[in-house]
């Protein structure tokens, strides 16, 4: 028998796609059954194919050095507290936990890659130009990925770590954010990514997924 595993992710605008779970957001059904569909079309094409024998499974890692935690506990000025006299903020927190680990797979058969996944804990929250569609530095990194492997239609899965407390970290990103009583009120918040700032972030991160890969075993 066969076996699915689904990766997911999440967004903070489309519908749900759990009825079990009101509190997170309403279900639209038309969502739901279009989703499902392209899921059970994508298994129909996959079950229709001639099955390929993996012959070797190379696995590496690297660190990264690319995020922070941005989740500060702070006193409260005033405000709803979660925590006593103190709340939680979006704000950068240097100290907090963060896993910075890399985690690379590249599946080989007869001697020549046909797919990578890699793993890593950074939510994607920092487009320089919030109303772009993009598939963030998730996409960046897949390039780079078929690049190195010279094969540009080669499937890459990103497994994306426990992230929901940490973002990416680049001086563009901690320069001050607010201002006045909001700073008084918050403490320091992240700013958007500049352009430069933001390429400069996600190209040294494939970088250390190339590494990742390289030192692959």
């Amino acid at each position: 028998g066969a076996t699915v595993t689904f990766l997911a992710s999440h967004t903070h605008y489309a519908p749900s796609l759990d009825p079990g779970k009101p509190l997170l957001g309403a279900t639209d059904a038309r969502h739901l059954g279009h989703a499902a569909g392209i899921v059970a079309d994508l298994i129909c094409d996959v079950a229709t194919r001639s099955p390929m024998k993996v012959t070797q499974l190379n696995s590496g890692n690297a660190l990264a050095a690319h995020t922070i935690n941005r989740r500060k506990l702070r006193f409260a000025t005033f405000g709803h507290t979660t925590n006593g006299f103190r709340k939680v903020v979006l704000s950068p927190a240097p100290e907090g936990p963060r896993d910075e680990t890399l985690t690379t797979l590249l599946i080989i058969a007869n001697n020549s890659p046909v797919a990578a996944i890699w793993n890593f804990a950074c939510h994607p929250v920092s487009l320089p130009d919030r109303g772009r569609q993009s598939a963030h530095y998730v996409g960046e990194v897949r390039e780079r990925i078929r690049e190195w492997c010279q094969r540009p239609d080669l499937p890459v899965l990103f497994a994306q770590g426990v992230s929901g407390d940490i973002g990416p970290s680049h001086p563009s990103t901690l320069r001050p954010g607010n201002t006045g009583l909001r700073r008084l009120r918050i403490g320091p918040s992240f700013s958007d990514f500049t352009e430069s700032g933001y390429r400069q972030w996600t190209s040294s991160l494939a970088d250390r997924v190339i590494q990742g890969l390289n030192s692959s075993s």
